[in-house]
């Protein structure tokens, strides 16, 4: 008794993790250069409870239509930024 194989062809599914790391990464440097404006325009990130970021820049959003979504970070984050910052700034 003879049976026929069938030869199955699995094809890779393409994804498109690498291009969604790439706008989070594009979103979180664009995040960092805006904190660091603030504090070389003079602005003391430990004066507010959180920075606003519009969301128009977050091209991982893919949204068709424009809207006014913002990203709040928490006060902890803006620290974090602000001591980052502080520590640039002493090492150079």
């Amino acid at each position: 008794m003879e049976t026929e194989s069938e030869e199955i062809e699995i094809q890779p599914t393409v994804s498109n993790t690498s291009q969604n790391e790439t706008s989070n990464a594009d979103v979180v440097s664009r995040l960092e250069n805006r904190s660091e404006n603030l504090v070389s325009e003079g602005c003391s990130l430990t004066d507010h409870d959180s920075i606003l970021f519009s969301l128009d820049d977050a091209h991982s959003m893919q949204r068709t239509e424009e809207d006014d979504s913002f990203f709040e970070l928490t006060s902890n984050e803006v620290r974090k930024l602000y001591n980052e910052q502080v520590q640039k700034n002493l090492l150079d």
